[in-house]
């Protein structure tokens, strides 16, 4: 179950109001800002983080992304990122005068941190060439751990991202 949390409420005052009323082994993820960190999770229930939206104040910068990124890697919190995800390598949308965060780019943001490295440079990169370099050079132990914490993130098409995947020779 995902929730956006309102201004004035916490994260622990909305997960105490709804996990009683979860289904048996349904999780529940709590949409804050990402700015909004919160070291005292209650047990089970995770983050989620909007990447992105219909106006340009609704992405959030490298600097945001990668806080959040290295926050719930250290407090071993799992968490989702959704909206803004449409390709697998950041880039510039000039519809909105915005650069949009690549799925990529946030998966190894979430390698880097586990490997206790900032994940900000990874975000923020658009060098193709360096993300499949990277992508490619994650060790085992590294991806199992990110999957662990990086449940999902959104996209608005089923195809893009594999199409994405596939161009820059990672869909193996």
């Amino acid at each position: 179950m995902e929730v956006r949390l309102p201004p004035e409420q916490s994260v622990n005052a909305m997960a105490e109001r709804l996990q009683g009323h979860l289904p048996p082994n349904a999780a529940l993820f709590i949409e804050v800002p990402p700015t909004k960190l919160v070291p005292n999770m209650p047990q089970g229930v995770g983050l989620k983080v909007r990447c992105g939206g219909a106006t340009p104040d609704a992405f959030p910068s490298v600097g945001q992304l990668a806080a959040f990124i290295g926050f719930c890697v250290a407090h071993d919190i799992r968490f989702k990122a959704t909206a803004g995800l449409h390709h697998a390598v950041r880039h510039f949308d000039p519809s909105l005068a915005v650069d949009r965060h690549g799925f990529l780019n946030l998966v190894l943001a979430v390698c880097e941190a586990v490997e206790a490295r900032d994940p900000a440079h990874v975000l923020g990169t658009t060098d193709v060439g360096e993300l499949v370099r990277l992508a490619r050079a994650v060790p085992e132990q590294t991806a199992k751990r990110a999957r662990q914490l990086l449940v999902s993130y959104g996209s608005c098409s089923t195809s893009a991202p594999i199409d994405d995947l596939r161009t820059l020779g990672l869909d193996t």
